[in-house]
Order: C-alpha cells, then structure tokens, then sequence
C-alpha cells in the first residue's frame, strides 16, 4: 500500500492533482506500522499542501492524525497542542469534530491529573488514589 501512494503523490504533483490525500493516507499506513516519525513527516507534508490549497477540513484531518500519533509516543502536551490547533481551524464537524472535543477534553483531564500528581508528596497514597479514581480510564490510556 505504502508503494501505490508513493507512486500516486508522484503522479499527482505530475498532473497538479491534489495530493494532500496521498500523504494523508501514506501517514495513516505509517502509522499502523508503527513508523511513526515517518507518519508524522506524511502529515506534516499533508498540512503544508493543505494550507497551500486553503483546505480547511484536510488540514483538520492532519492535525488530527498528528495528535493521534503524539498521543500515542506520550507526547501529551504536543497532541493537546496539535487537536486544539484542529479544533480552532473549523474544517471539522459532526462526529468527528465531536470525537476530536472528546479526545481533546481527556487530553486536558490526563494532563491536568498528571500535574496534580506531580505537586503531591511522594507518600501520599490517599490523595493519589483519589486522583486517580476521578481520572478513571483515562488514566489507563
């Protein structure tokens, strides 16, 4: 799959078709390999052409595969980052730019639970158990 979306970005910069899809779809092949500093370079390119061509919910679908990807290497602050920026561009709507918001959301939950752990004392099992408990399955991500 990887070698038919290489040839399709090299045939559409050819015939000035859009190929912001291609990269798109080349990242989210690198991803499932778990390639993911490749991934990350595929929607990187994807945001560029899509910016370049004013596409608005593709640049959505970059940053929002780039969050997914920093989300998934524990880079939490970045993913926080790369969906808000997804959010505030507005190409998105219906379910996905729910599903974003809910991912945006446990992003902050994780993030602001994972600073309150940091602020409490070592020995303190009590109030980590509590944090934990109002994190729930985000904290288990």
């Amino acid at each position: 799959a990887k070698k038919y979306c290489q040839k399709a970005i090299l045939l559409s910069k050819d015939h000035k078709f859009c190929c912001a899809h291609f990269y798109l779809s080349l990242g989210s092949i690198h991803t499932t390999c778990k390639e993911y500093k490749e991934a990350l370079r595929q929607f990187e390119l994807t945001l560029k052409q899509a910016e370049k061509d004013n596409d608005k919910p593709m640049c959505c679908d970059a940053l929002t595969q780039m969050g997914v990807v920093f989300a998934i290497l524990g880079e939490y602050n970045t993913a926080k980052h790369s969906w808000k920026r997804a959010l505030k561009t507005g190409g998105m709507s219906g379910d996905d730019k729910s599903s974003l918001q809910r991912n945006y959301m446990q992003i902050k939950k994780l993030l602001s639970g994972i600073d309150r752990m940091a602020r409490l004392h070592k020995d303190d099992k009590k109030h980590r158990i509590e944090i934990l408990d109002k994190l729930g399955d985000v904290a288990c991500g």
